[in-house]
């Protein structure tokens, strides 16, 4: 995470113009990085709760959630980055949460279909 924000402050100085790590960080090498780094830290994850519960749920259906995430965060994009506070922290993760449930309901609606749901089986 410090290397993708080394990323934004030098891009930042050097376009004299804030870069926005949510939607221009997004592609980068770093954003990689950090996702392998959280898949390992939370692979000795072990589910207690109602929490826990969900996380074991999104992680069975992660595949299905990667390739249908960006499908619906393209098609509540253009209503979310015009919104005052998009840039927000709090509006970042609640938006977050929007496109992962949604893709979740979207894996489990497509998993009603025989033929796709060997897609999504791991």
């Amino acid at each position: 995470m410090f290397m993708l924000f080394s990323y934004g402050v030098m891009a930042s100085v050097r376009q004299n113009s804030i870069l926005d790590l949510v939607w221009s960080g997004y592609d980068t090498v770093f954003t990689l990085i950090n996702v392998v780094a959280i898949f390992v830290l939370v692979l000795p994850y072990k589910h207690q709760g109602a929490l826990g519960k969900v996380v074991t749920l999104v992680g069975k259906n992660s595949l299905g959630i990667y390739f249908i995430h960006i499908i619906i965060g393209s098609l509540l994009e253009p209503y979310y980055k015009p919104m005052a506070f998009s840039a927000t922290l709090g509006m970042n993760v609640g938006y977050t949460m929007v496109i992962l449930f949604s893709s979740l309901l979207a894996v489990w609606a497509l998993r009603k279909i025989p033929v796709v749901r060997s897609l999504f089986i791991v």
